[in-house]
């Protein structure tokens, strides 16, 4: 289908820095029959057509982040190639307005204003022959229409500026059969058939060239053009078509505005790596050339990459912004508008790395997710270039565990002052091993330094990950962590108690351990005073799995609470949870079921006088005497599901407290 352009060029002049000039365009996807084109900043169309609405923002500071916003398009903005089909249910005309800015209510934007007449009932095309559509030069050319039950009329498609209209030939009006005279130059025929007063849309262009043979194009493709796919997706394209050789048809992928060549044949396959990508075919008979294209639109990542993984591309494409892989986003990247020169046509491959665990160098610990930046082609070391690294919040706490500085805990107002601490580590050049480390880059040593008052870090919602932006020059590797962090020297796995008869056997495991000195397995009824009951060397350094273990010969009667202090050989320290037992002593008071549903039951060789049970809170909410017996049982059915305190006395005023649950 031939496509009538409309073409709006609109210039702002916004007092920001980042943007000095706006261009828009809207394309309308079929020319329409009857309806005038005398303001292409205001185009008319019926109801059911499309607008392709393209849009194009820059200026010092770099590509502004422009959208298009307005009926059909997403809330948050359509993109820069957006395409829209307009409706109008009524009678009368309406009038659809498209904003190209920053945001739906931003001061400095390019407006395109459509007017959508009303639903027509389209007449029949009518069907055009005649002599072949190169034969015109030396004598006349007849062109009969066909297939209308009414009236015929006549057109020229004429070229204005970068969009069609059709001129009225009236001389023809109401004639089947058209004869023109020779002709030098090609010229576009369309006739349309009016019925019952409503004229079709005259869409059906028959061109006659003035010498040799023409034939027709057209393009094949296994995914259909009407899914929307993840970035970088292949597809495979098959040219097809009467009176053309195949092996002769000329390839080329056009994305943001700029073309490559693809080859030549009759199939092509490519990556859709673009928000918005076209593929044209095109054949040269001698007489005319044929064109074909097809478009594709990709759906922007929706997850932030889970595992590594890496991406070539070719800058400037939409997604260098948004560089991804199978919906994935793996960072960001873009550049200042003086720096664009540097970058132009060269590909890039970005690296994400994750780590089964965060990192240590020269003591100092960085997070699991790392990134590397690598350049096909060489790139001037002065260009600057801004990139964007994604972190999930699960990967912030695992550095929290392993740092003494921390990264924020969620996205609070308070946490977020934590950032004044980020620090990023640049490792130039490649990596000389894989997994990469910060000082094994092939650059040499680690540029260590601070967040600037440029970095910033934001919330992603839609990935639900950490962004943090910075600015950077020359190609690298890296890494993130905070000022002055201490590693500390332990990766605890795994801490647990268990009950063993008479005795507590605790068990741990480490993953990995850096300058590790010693654990004081340390014990405590309360919480609060703590007694160390042994010390056990550690491995020092080590990055593979160790066990330890110690067993308690002696726990107290009641609950046993136990932890690790994990000493380095600086003295430095830190505690691993707590975990806890409860032991009953022989002879001692006796507390079941626990969990308990509706009923507890008291057991001790000394006789029991009362119990009370309070919440945690200290708040007594049952009490009761017992009749001096060694046994007993107390209703708690109207007691909520939680936790209690039992405290239990004896005849002779000896008073022991139980911790028990009741679950419903």
């Amino acid at each position: 289908m031939k496509t009538a352009l409309l073409i709006l060029i609109v210039f702002i002049v916004p007092l920001t820095s980042h943007a000095f000039g706006t261009i828009t365009y809207a394309r309308a996807l079929e020319p329409t029959s009857g309806v005038a084109f005398p303001n292409p900043n205001a185009p008319t169309v019926y109801a059911g057509q499309s607008i392709r609405l393209s849009g194009f923002a820059g200026g010092p500071g770099g590509i502004s982040p422009f959208f298009w916003f307005g009926e059909g398009l997403p809330t948050a903005g359509g993109d820069r190639e957006s395409l829209v089909t307009l409706q109008n249910s009524g009678i009368e005309p309406r009038t659809v307005i498209y904003i190209f800015a920053e945001d739906a209510s931003s001061e400095y934007k390019a407006v395109v204003t459509v007017t959508v007449l009303p639903a027509q009932t389209v007449s029949p095309e009518p069907v055009l022959t005649g002599l072949p559509i190169c034969a015109g030069k030396d004598v006349p050319i007849t062109i009969t229409a066909s297939g209308c039950p009414g009236t015929i009329k006549w057109y020229y498609i004429n070229q204005q500026g970068n969009y069609q209209i059709k001129s009225y030939m009236p001389e023809y009006n109401g004639l089947t059969a058209l004869v023109l005279s020779p002709m030098t130059t090609p010229r576009s025929i369309c006739a349309t058939c009016t019925v019952g007063g409503i004229e079709s849309l005259g869409g059906k262009r028959f061109t006659i060239y003035p010498n040799g043979a023409s034939g027709s194009l057209t393009i094949l493709a296994e995914t259909d053009p009407s899914d929307t796919l993840c970035p970088w997706t292949k597809v495979n394209l098959t040219a097809t078509g009467v009176g053309i050789n195949t092996g002769l048809v000329e390839w080329q992928k056009s994305a943001s505005g700029n073309g490559r060549r693809l080859g030549t044949g009759p199939n092509i396959s490519s990556t859709v790596d673009d928000r918005n990508t076209s593929f044209l075919a095109w054949h040269e008979d001698g007489c005319s050339t044929q064109y074909a294209s097809i478009d594709y639109k990709v759906n922007l990542p929706t997850a932030v990459a889970a595992t590594s993984s890496s991406q070539t591309f070719v800058f400037p494409n939409s997604l260098y912004t948004s560089v991804s892989k199978d919906c994935q986003q793996i960072a960001y990247f873009s550049t200042l508008y003086n720096y664009k020169e540097s970058f132009s046509g060269k590909e890039i491959t970005v690296k994400v790395n994750v780590e089964p665990q965060v990192g240590v160098y020269k003591g100092q610990p960085y997070l699991q997710r790392h990134y590397d930046f690598e350049p096909v082609q060489a790139i001037a070391p002065t260009a600057k270039y801004q990139v964007g690294l994604y972190f999930t919040q699960a990967e912030f706490d695992a550095f929290n565990e392993h740092s003494s500085v921390k990264l924020p805990s969620n996205n609070s107002t308070e946490e977020l002052e934590k950032f004044s601490n980020l620090r990023v580590w640049q490792a130039h050049g490649l990596p000389l091993s894989q997994p990469a480390t910060p000082g094994n880059y092939s650059g040499g040593a680690v540029t260590d330094y601070l967040a600037d008052p440029e970095t910033k870090v934001i919330w992603d919602k839609e990935l639900d990950c950490w962004r943090i932006n910075f600015w950077a020059s020359g190609f690298s590797g890296f890494f993130i962590t905070m000022d002055n962090a201490i590693a500390f020297p332990v990766t605890l796995v795994d801490f647990s108690a268990r009950l063993n008869e008479k005795v507590v056997d605790l068990n741990w495991q480490t993953s990995d351990e850096v300058n590790s000195d010693h654990f004081e397995v340390q014990h405590g009824t309360d919480g609060k005073n703590w007694a160390t009951l042994h010390k056990i060397g550690s491995a020092g350094t080590s990055n593979t799995a160790k066990k330890y273990s110690y067993r308690h010969e002696n726990p107290v009667h009641g609950e046993n609470l136990y932890r690790l202090k994990m000493v380095d050989s600086d003295e430095t320290y830190t505690y691993s949870k707590i975990v806890s037992v409860n032991f009953t002593s022989p002879g001692g008071l006796r507390i079941f079921p626990n969990p308990a549903f509706d009923q507890i039951v008291f057991q001790n060789e000394v006789p029991l006088r009362n119990y009370q049970i309070l919440s945690v809170t200290g708040k007594v909410v049952q009490e009761k005497r017992f009749e001096n017996a060694s046994k007993s049982e107390a209703d708690i059915s109207s007691l909520a599901a939680g936790v209690y305190i039992v405290k239990v006395t004896d005849i002779h005023g000896e008073s022991t407290n139980r911790k028990f649950v009741i679950k419903r």
